[in-house]
């Protein structure tokens, strides 16, 4: 029979396991669909590492995506991400996770803001969830009762000499990247519609992601190699497709810049916001994906391709006029 005591016991036993939780983040979810989120410590020195874990407990007949993050989360910069293998916590459920190893150099109050995962139901329906807002107060390795400081002197007034000399430097700099400027800018102009290969853009772009697939990168674990491969691959098709400056752009340069035109539609746009998010974790945090997600990375970048191949010149006028249309209701 459960007595009082036990009850009691029990009782204050959840009392207090979720307070102490309370400050590392815990989320919980009044649905089949459970998100969470997690930081090892609240309080850390710059340069050192604290850890984020974000994890999903879902039925196995769901589809779950977990949020989308690049190379930095609210201004810490994400070294490693390790992803668990899907845990099943009963037959019908199961459990993942994902830790991010963050660092930053500047010290200061760091909010890391809600992340939403996306779940589709056996019947195609969306739902949304956020994990909780958490904090971390980054403190600076100089002590603040440091009195190992000295007055800073006063400002030393330079000789004339020394101002020539340095506006000499200053002078011959300027003549030298003027020079140097006008000598790329003829280069580029001269090289500028050179292209020693008729066939389409489309054509040539899906030549290299299957000479890329044959290369034996993924058999030799070369993971990196591949995906800065994949996604060269790409920014060079979108800049002989779509007359942008992908390849010299940073992920999220490139990104606003398509907000602010209709050659690529709203759909393309989030596909490719996917695509490289995924190819930023894998270049810079050193990110390990799995075989099958390398393989369907490149399986994204044959759709997107094929997807914009250009038609006949009255149907990508009317495309236009379609992405415009859509761009202005977005």
């Amino acid at each position: 029979m459960i007595t009082t005591q036990f009850l009691t016991r029990t009782l204050s036993g959840m009392i207090v396991f979720m307070v102490l939780c309370a400050p590392y983040g815990l989320s919980f979810d009044n649905d089949r669909v459970k998100v969470w989120a997690s930081i090892d410590k609240t309080k850390v020195q710059v340069a050192k590492n604290v850890t984020l874990t974000i994890s999903a407990q879902y039925p196995r007949n769901y589809q779950v995506r977990f949020p989308l993050l690049s190379v930095d989360i609210d201004g810490l910069f994400i070294e490693s991400v390790e992803k668990s293998e899907p845990l099943k916590v009963d037959p019908d459920m199961v459990f993942v996770k994902k830790k991010y190893s963050l660092n930053t150099f500047v010290p200061g109050p760091y909010v890391i803001r809600p992340k939403i995962f996306v779940a589709v139901d056996p019947e195609g329906e969306f739902s949304e969830y956020k994990t909780p807002e958490l904090f971390i107060d980054v403190v600076s390795l100089i002590g603040v009762d440091d009195t190992d400081i000295r007055d800073i002197k006063g400002p030393v007034e330079p000789s004339m000499i020394t101002l020539i000399v340095l506006g000499g430097i200053v002078l011959a700099l300027l003549v030298f990247g003027v020079w140097w400027w006008l000598r790329s800018k003829k280069s580029k102009e001269e090289m500028k519609g050179v292209d020693l290969d008729p066939r389409p853009i489309h054509e040539r772009a899906l030549e290299e992601l299957k000479r890329l697939e044959d290369s034996g990168l993924l058999e030799e674990d070369l993971y990196k190699e591949f995906y800065s491969g994949v996604s060269d691959i790409v920014r060079h098709y979108i800049e002989g497709r779509f007359s942008l400056n992908a390849p010299e752009q940073t992920t999220q340069e490139f990104l606003e810049a398509t907000s602010r035109t209709h050659v690529i539609t709203y759909e393309h746009r989030k596909l490719l916001q996917e695509f490289m998010s995924e190819c930023d974790l894998v270049k810079f945090a050193r990110f390990r994906p799995r075989l099958d997600e390398a393989n369907h990375l490149l399986v994204q970048a044959r759709e997107f391709i094929r997807s914009t191949i250009p038609g006949p010149p009255e149907e990508n006028e009317k495309e236009d006029l379609r992405n415009s249309q859509r761009a202005n209701y977005v």
